[in-house]
């Protein structure tokens, strides 16, 4: 159900026959168009601002922390749009504005990652499936012949999985959830994990943002703890080898 706003705004009262109505749609079309141009420009100028800033260094395009807070702020301003819906637009338009950056060459592990990858990634750049999370890690440390290395992968995640043992030692880190948006009690059934941490982004006091630091232990389970834990601030005998940054919502909103 739209929010009320919606139906109360001036220009519905226009809206009394078909044609009236398609006509308001196709110049509602044309303005989106104009202003998802207007947004991948502003990306592209990004990408050459970033470049005059760090002409020597390597740019970080993808930025899941940055993502994942302004996703939490568009559905705190949401009125009325089902909360999926806000979601699965804003996963395209983050991926398409880092494509005219940067173009990135991205690995799944069998079916069961494909649908998290396009979803996440959908118009990022070229996709390759693996066989198995250690093929595609090897991969992404560029320890894989050329034609088969790669910028980024996402691997399942969960209790049952224990293939981040050996991240530090392969100089791998966990960048961020698949999904990004959780309902209440959903945990991430993927991860993207890079070469590099891409952007430490500290929950502060902004609503629907969530931070987990990822904290494993030799001998334990692989822990999520509340909070951004930088590394090399952590205890004796752990290590932080990734940062997720959630959105928790109701999905049904």
């Amino acid at each position: 159900m739209l929010d009320p706003q919606f139906q109360e705004d001036d220009w519905r009262s226009s809206l009394t026959d078909v044609d009236q109505v398609r006509r308001s749609i196709d110049d509602i079309d044309a303005s989106l168009l104009t202003l998802l141009g207007r947004r991948m420009y502003c990306s592209h100028a990004m990408g050459q601002a970033k470049r005059r800033a760090n002409p020597t260094g390597q740019d970080i395009v993808y930025r899941p922390g940055r993502e994942a807070s302004v996703l939490a702020r568009l559905v705190a301003e949401n009125k009325g749009l089902p909360t999926d819906l806000v979601y699965r637009i804003w996963r395209q338009i983050f991926s398409a504005s880092c494509q005219v950056q940067q173009t990135f060459h991205i690995g799944y592990v069998g079916q069961q990652t494909q649908a998290p990858a396009l979803l996440h990634f959908g118009a990022m750049g070229s996709f390759e499936q693996f066989e198995s999370a250690q093929d595609a890690l090897a991969a992404v440390a560029q320890d894989a012949p050329a034609d088969r290395q790669l910028d980024m992968a996402i691997l399942p995640f969960g209790p049952d999985q224990d293939w981040w043992q050996d991240l530090p030692e392969r100089g791998l880190f966990i960048s961020a959830s698949v999904p990004t948006l959780l309902a209440e009690g959903q945990e991430p059934s993927a991860v993207v994990v890079t070469r590099h941490a891409c952007d430490p982004v500290v929950a502060g006091s902004q609503p629907g943002l969530e931070i987990r630091s990822l904290i494993a232990s030799d001998g334990q389970p692989l822990e999520q703890r509340a909070g951004y834990v930088a590394r090399g601030k952590q205890a004796a005998g752990e290590r932080v080898i990734g940062q997720l940054a959630l959105v928790a919502v109701g999905l049904a909103s």
